[in-house]
C-alpha cells in the first residue's frame, strides 16, 4: 500500500556558519523529515540535494516543498517540480527512480575507503621505486658589472 504526503519544510539557518549553510540545511531537512514522517528509514531525491545547492553553500532556500511517497516501510522524498514527479510516478509503477538511499550509500563508502586504503597499502610494497639522485643545485651565474 501507498501513501502520499505533501510537505512544506522551513529551512532556518540563519546564524549558522556562512561556510556551511547548505550542508546545515540538509541536516535540518533530515531532522524535519524524521519528525513529518514518524520515520528514520526514508531515500531523499537527488533533486533535492540539488536544489538546496543549487545557489552555493552560502545561499540556501527558506523552504522546500516535497512529496513524501510510503512505499513498503519506506519513505521516499521528491521536489514537487514536474521532472521529479516523473521519477515519483516511475517509483510507483515499479520503475527504478533516481532515490539513493542514505543507509546504503554510507555503508558503501565506509567500505570502500578501507580497501582502497589496503590497495595502496599493497601497490606502494610491492612496487620498488628507483631512488634518484638530486643533482647539486648551482647558484646561478650573474654577470659583472663593470
Amino acid at each position: 500500500m501507498t501513501t502520499e504526503k505533501k510537505v512544506t519544510i522551513g529551512i532556518d539557518v540563519r546564524g549558522k556558519n556562512f561556510n556551511h549553510k547548505a550542508k546545515y540545511a540538509l541536516s535540518l531537512l533530515r531532522r524535519e523529515i524524521q519528525k513529518h514522517f514518524r520515520t528514520t528509514n526514508f531515500a531523499i531525491s537527488t533533486a533535492i540535494n540539488e536544489y538546496i545547492w543549487n545557489k552555493g553553500r552560502i545561499n540556501t532556500p527558506n523552504k522546500v516543498t516535497l512529496i513524501g511517497v510510503e512505499k513498503n516501510a519506506k519513505v521516499y522524498l521528491f521536489l514537487d517540480t514536474p521532472e521529479d514527479l516523473k521519477k515519483k510516478n516511475e517509483l510507483l509503477a515499479g520503475k527504478k527512480g533516481d532515490v539513493k538511499d542514505e543507509k546504503e550509500t554510507v555503508s558503501k563508502s565506509s567500505n570502500s575507503g578501507e580497501n582502497k586504503k589496503e590497495e595502496n597499502k599493497t601497490q606502494q610494497k610491492t612496487e620498488s621505486k628507483p631512488k634518484v639522485e638530486n643533482p647539486k643545485k648551482t647558484a646561478p651565474k650573474s654577470a659583472d658589472k663593470k
